[in-house]
């Protein structure tokens, strides 16, 4: 069943897989048959990587695929409670460990790559790429920050005013520490996320 398309290729739904088919006179594809071989050994929760290469018939590799997740509304996001909220990026967090040990740099950790069925997930598998320029510690930072800035901007942000996103950014401080750490010493960590954002700003 056809669900999306880009420049890159399109996207379809097979069973519990999502299949993204490259186009035929795409140049240049965001992952490579070599990328996709090395992505189907690392095994993470909350990143849906691909589990597979997808050939056509004449065996030239043209795409790949990854768990299918069927996303729910994030309307009421603001709802969600803080200790909530702090369990799911723990666990982010160890993925993003096992990322990083593996040369795993997250490129394109957006809002539209992100999917909600009671747990959050990262989808699309070309936003990731293998970087070795990095130590482990200067590529741990650089993906702990993407996390972070993704969860203010995405989550606990969402539809924020400047100086909301503003007051969030400051309360939170230095964005190479790890969220679920600096979550651990908010004073109310049953309210939900719209009474904190209240509270703080």
């Amino acid at each position: 069943m056809y669900i999306d398309e880009g420049k890159e290729g399109i996207v379809y739904r097979y069973g519990d897989y999502v299949l993204k088919i490259y186009h035929p006179c795409s140049r240049k594809e965001r992952l490579s048959e070599d990328m996709v071989r090395k992505l189907t050994k690392i095994h993470t929760d909350k990143f849906l990587l691909s589990l597979g290469l997808i050939f056509n018939n004449t065996k030239k590799f043209c795409g790949y695929y990854s768990k299918r997740v069927v996303s729910n509304s994030l309307d009421y996001i603001s709802d969600m409670r803080l200790n909530f909220l702090y369990n799911e990026i723990k666990e982010f967090e160890i993925d993003i460990d096992l990322l990083t040990n593996n040369h795993v740099e997250i490129n394109d950790f957006v809002g539209i790559n992100i999917l909600y069925d009671g747990s959050f997930y990262m989808c699309d598998p070309g936003s990731f790429l293998f970087n070795e320029t990095y130590s482990f510690d200067e590529l741990k930072k650089i993906n702990i920050e993407k996390l972070n800035r993704f969860f203010i901007d995405e989550v606990i942000g969402k539809d924020c005013s400047n100086r909301k996103l503003n007051n969030i950014y400051n309360f939170f401080g230095d964005l190479s520490i790890p969220l679920s750490n600096q979550l651990t010493f908010v004073e109310r960590p049953n309210e939900t996320i719209r009474q904190f954002v209240k509270r703080i700003s």
